[in-house]
């Protein structure tokens, strides 16, 4: 377990995504570079292992519309929200391309076109597409322009047909000849299905379009539609969209929301019949699919490579256990449970309730808390009264449990443990519940109705009620009494220091109670907006969520210190805050993923490890990299990638010594950068360090 200590204290940030949705693929050499909801991915064909990048990498957003490889193998990354990162293969060289200094018109990407030095980039701006010259440098300083798009609406894709740039958009498809200033435009009038449209080829002697509405291909005599088909779920008509094609000499496939299809003998055959978003073919067709990851189709059958990571970037509660696990639940319908937890080689994730055999129905899990027995506590907010509450044993079996009183007695808004590790929770029938020993033993009333968001009980055992309209606390003797002047009476957080202080975060900003009266107030004004969560460190430091805004640090000196996406978090929409106090770990969950951030607290026990040379420089004629300590005997040394993947492990060291050639565990060389060793003693203790690698 301490190695998670020693990889957080190295690389402050660290970023956990699930990168199941592919947006978009590129294929080089023996890599599959991908775009997906969950930051960027590089799937190594060889070895079958994924490499994360993400915003502590330079993506200026984790959610990458669309990627594209330039004539000079250089990657262009359209972060939606973001801007564009352009990065080398070898992620050495970054550029960064904004509104402020590219003459972005907007930040919505939807495609991207690359022909030469040219570099061609829908938005949804409804007038005009992003042009860049990268003049030969596109590290260098190009020309930017903003030239006016037909027919006027967002553009989806943008594909070179023979000596025109062929748009196409939400009103239908725009025809730019080089070196021309007229356009030809088709829509459904011209007899396309649809006259939004995701996708164009040529091939066969037809250029090919996929639209909302199905697919149709330009003949002779028109537009000829090739299929329309649809299905109804849920009484809404979906019909098949094709968001990128795919071809060879002789084979044709259309990536759809219906699967991926095969052109053969004048009709579409499925051979995948999952979401997909986009494809390409390299010796075997590579699909990125939209929740099952990059597939690889043979011929024969699709094999499925899906990356390892939470089951959702969706997260509304987290909380660490016994063992420094740390338990993260999934709300807005999604229903499953994830637990991070580190083996001697990497993070890795269990997914619980993957197939809803708990029976989770509305809005899924919203709350997690863990007692001191290590039982989990996993909350529900469910208005049809299925399920209220489970329980995960530390054998991880389960007991569930549905709260009587209606279908709002299992909607629970707010949950804690007392001292005695019984399980109070606030539900929106308007009753706090409590549950001993797996039996609900006690319901009183919250003097309010449907509206608890937060309990907390103090040092002295009292329990504060924080509801969407006010704050109450019920003493433990008896009674209870209310503490007004609140500028916003919507209270969202509750935190309680070891001193007996209480934190209150609410939509008008923070205060901190002491005695019962308001000692401290900071404003959402000064804050930056509402506060959703609140945590305190072990060194006096009281950190907040703030909604939408990323977290803010209030130091013991009263000044603040702010982080956000360009500082390493993963998001600026922070959902909630917990401190892993054992570890040092900040762990932040938001609704796009979960970021952690080691605050340095927790001492290295190992002795000094020697490393050279460092930089390792194969120009320089450098062989070897050297570890040398008394320690390593007997040991092992672990070397990983900034991102936590294994590259390397020296085991069975028999000296003083230890030797590394720079390869990985395929035995190719490594890339340029910095990497992560943990040295291992025989007697567990252990050290870590940084390598530089420059190729």
């Amino acid at each position: 377990m301490l190695v998670i200590l020693f990889i957080m204290i190295t690389q402050q940030w660290m970023s956990f995504l699930n990168s199941n949705k592919v947006n978009d693929i590129v294929l080089h050499g023996d890599s599959v570079w991908a775009a997906t909801t969950g930051g960027a991915l590089i799937f190594n064909k060889k070895s079958a292992s994924f490499t994360h990048i993400t915003n502590i990498d330079g993506l200026l957003s984790n959610n990458v519309k669309r990627v594209e490889m330039d004539i000079d193998g250089n990657l262009w990354f359209l972060c939606r929200d973001g801007g564009i990162t352009l990065m080398s293969q070898d992620m050495i060289r970054i550029r960064e391309f904004t509104s402020i200094t590219d003459k972005l018109p907007s930040y919505e990407f939807s495609s991207i076109f690359i022909d030469g030095n040219i570099i061609w980039v829908g938005t949804d701006d409804r007038e005009k597409v992003w042009v860049y010259d990268t003049q030969g440098n596109p590290f260098g300083e190009g020309k930017a322009t903003l030239e006016k798009i037909e027919p006027t609406n967002e553009v989806n894709t943008i594909v070179g047909i023979g000596d025109s740039i062929w748009f196409g958009t939400n009103s239908g498809i725009g025809i730019l000849k080089k070196g021309d200033t007229s356009w030809t435009i088709y829509n459904i009038t011209d007899g396309l299905p649809s006259d939004t449209v995701l996708a164009i080829k040529s091939w066969g002697g037809w250029v090919w379009a996929g639209t909302k509405k199905g697919i149709a291909r330009l003949t002779q005599s028109g537009w000829e539609i090739v299929d329309s088909s649809f299905k109804v779920i849920n009484e809404d008509t979906i019909w098949m969209r094709a968001y990128d094609f795919c071809s060879t000499d002789t084979s044709f496939w259309a990536a759809c929301n219906f699967g991926v299809q095969k052109w053969e003998d004048g009709t579409w055959r499925k051979i995948y019949g999952f979401n997909s978003r986009s494809a390409m073919f390299n010796s075997f067709l590579w699909i990125g699919s939209w929740g099952r990851g990059i597939v690889k189709y043979d011929g024969v059958s699709p094999n499925e490579y899906i990356p390892e990571g939470p089951a959702s970037n969706f997260f509304s509660d987290v909380a660490v256990d016994q063992k420094g696990n740390l338990w993260c639940t999934h709300y807005n319908g999604i229903h499953k449970v994830s637990k991070l937890y580190h083996d001697e080689c990497s993070w890795r994730w269990k997914i619980y309730n993957s197939h809803n055999e708990w029976g989770i129905s509305g809005s899924g899990p919203r709350y997690a808390v863990v007692d001191r027995k290590n039982n989990k506590w996993i909350t529900i907010w469910d208005a049809s009264s299925t399920l209220g509450v489970v329980k995960i044993l530390p054998d991880e079996s389960i007991i569930k449990f549905k709260l009587e009183g209606g279908n709002l007695a299992n909607v629970i808004g707010g949950v804690c443990l007392d001292y005695e590790d019984n399980l109070w929770v606030g539900c929106w029938d308007g009753y706090i519940r409590r549950i001993k020993d797996d039996v609900v033993d006690i319901t009183i009333s919250n003097n309010y109705t449907q509206c608890v968001r937060i309990l907390v009980f103090d040092l002295e055992k009292n329990l504060w009620v924080g509801t969407t309209s006010g704050l109450t606390i019920f003493l433990k003797q008896g009674g209870f009494y209310r503490i007004e002047g609140f500028p916003s009476e919507e209270i969202k957080s509750i935190t309680v220091s070891k001193k007996g202080e209480v934190w209150i975060g609410t939509g008008g900003g923070a205060y901190k109670i002491k005695d019962k009266k308001i000692v401290l107030f900071i404003s959402s004004t000064e804050m930056g907006g509402a506060v959703v969560d609140i945590v305190l460190d072990t060194k006096g430091g009281v950190w907040f969520a703030v909604e939408n805004k990323g977290i803010k640090k209030l130091n013991l000196d009263g000044t603040f210190k702010a982080y956000s996406e360009r500082d390493g978090l993963v998001s600026e929409d922070v959902t909630s805050l917990v401190f892993d106090k054992e570890f040092g770990i900040l762990w932040i969950g938001t609704h796009h993923g979960l970021s952690g951030f080691s605050l340095g607290i927790a001492p290295q026990p190992f002795p000094q490890v020697k490393v050279y040379p460092n930089p390792f420089v194969s120009s320089k004629g450098h062989r070897e990299i050297v570890f040398s300590s008394k320690g390593l005997k007997n040991g092992k040394i672990n070397i990983y990638t900034l991102s936590g993947r294994l590259v390397k492990s020296i085991k069975n060291i028999k000296t003083s010594f230890a030797y590394w050639d720079g390869r990985n565990e395929n035995k190719e060389p490594i890339a340029s950068g910095i990497y992560v060793f943990i040295a291992y003693a025989e007697n567990g203790e252990r050290k870590v360090g940084k390598i530089a690698v420059v190729r």
